[in-house]
Parts: C-alpha cells; structure tokens; sequence
C-alpha cells in the first residue's frame, strides 16, 4: 500500500511539474511577442491616431495658408465673429483643426503633419513646388506649435 501512494505521490509530482513546465514557457513565449510588439507600437499608435483623425481641415489649411497672423490668436481665446468672410473660414479650419490635433498624442501630431504634406505631394504631384512647397512645409513645421498642442517646430519630411 506505501508503494502504491509513493507511485501516485511520484505521478502527480510529475503531472505538476508538466504543467507548471508548460506555463512557464508559455508566459515566456507572451513576454517575447510583447517585446517585439512594443517595438513598433509608437508607430503603429501613431498611424492609428492619424487614421481615427478627420484632418481634413488640417490639410485645407496646410495647403492654403493664411491670409495674417491670427492662428496664434484664434488659440488665446479670441472669437471667429472678429473675422469676416475668408478669415472667418479659415480661423474655423484653424480651430477645427487644433481640436483634433489636441485629440492626438503630442509625438503623433508631427508625424501626421508629414502624413498630410506627403498626401498632398501624391494628390498634386508636381504641380506643387518652389515657393508653394517651402510655405506649405513651413506651416506643417509649425502648426502643431500655433495650436498650443505640441512641441515648437515639427521636422516635417515631404517623402
């Protein structure tokens, strides 16, 4: 009879250690995947932010500017029935704008300025350059800084 329980102590001691074995490399596998994944996941979030985003106000106005200096001012609170009839539309793309920039992690924001300064290359293709690109590249370096949301300069690349 002591046999008998010493050969089911010895089995079941054997189906632990199978089992805690077999978690302890699975838990090694999860931690190896997780590791890798983390690898890529600020660019991944960052396409994902920039994909959630509608930035087509954005975009318009990366593309056409504006008209004086009342970017700055539109962020400090001032009110859009200050602007009349271009402006007015411009300082709403402005604030609509800011607002989904704001909803986007401050490293994502630069990234989806070049995200927009590439689409609008591919959109118009050469017809696009000189003067046109320097001041659209420049309002996309800034933008995220004139809305209060992000750092001072964003190193926006065309490709």
């Amino acid at each position: 009879m002591a046999r008998l329980t010493i050969l089911a102590a010895a089995g079941l001691l054997v189906v632990v250690l199978f089992v805690v074995n077999t978690s302890v490399g699975a838990h090694r596998t999860t931690m190896t995947t997780v590791e890798i994944e983390s690898n890529n996941l600020p660019n991944q979030r960052c396409e994902d932010q920039i994909r959630r985003q509608n930035l087509r106000d954005c975009e318009q106005y990366i593309r056409q500017g504006r008209r004086d200096d009342y970017g700055v001012l539109a962020m400090k609170g001032e009110e859009e029935e200050n602007y009349s009839g271009g402006q007015q539309q411009q300082w709403q793309q402005l604030q609509q704008c800011c607002n989904q920039l704001r909803k986007m992690d401050q490293q994502c924001q630069c990234e989806a300025m070049s995200h927009i300064v590439r689409q609008q290359r591919q959109q118009q293709g050469q017809q696009i350059r000189g003067e046109q690109l320097r001041q659209m590249l420049q309002r996309a370096q800034n933008l995220p800084n004139e809305c209060g949301s992000g750092p001072q300069h964003c190193d926006v690349r065309e490709y």
